[in-house]
């Protein structure tokens, strides 16, 4: 019951991870832009500027970068288990 539960975890984890990271690396820069400049948006509830997104490329490659991360620790993820199994 509980290997069941781990392993039904795990794939989660395995598989959420590495479909975000998927979504981060392959999205356009201008999409990731723009959902970031939207949740700013929303999140502050007043009218922003352009001066307000002067660090956005550094945003969106931090993004990138995270999804890279995510993609990375997936697959070390499903390597190590598969070795340990």
């Amino acid at each position: 019951m509980i290997e069941g539960v781990f392993w039904l975890t795990f794939s989660v984890l395995a598989i959420g991870s590495a479909a975000l990271g998927c979504y981060l690396v392959f999205a356009p820069r201008d999409a990731l832009a723009v959902r970031y400049q939207n949740y700013m948006l929303a999140k502050t509830m007043r009218p922003l500027k352009d001066e307000d997104f002067g660090h956005l490329p550094k945003i969106v490659w931090g993004l990138k970068g995270a999804g890279l991360l995510c993609l990375t620790l997936s697959a070390g993820m499903i390597v190590g288990v598969s070795l340990i199994r």
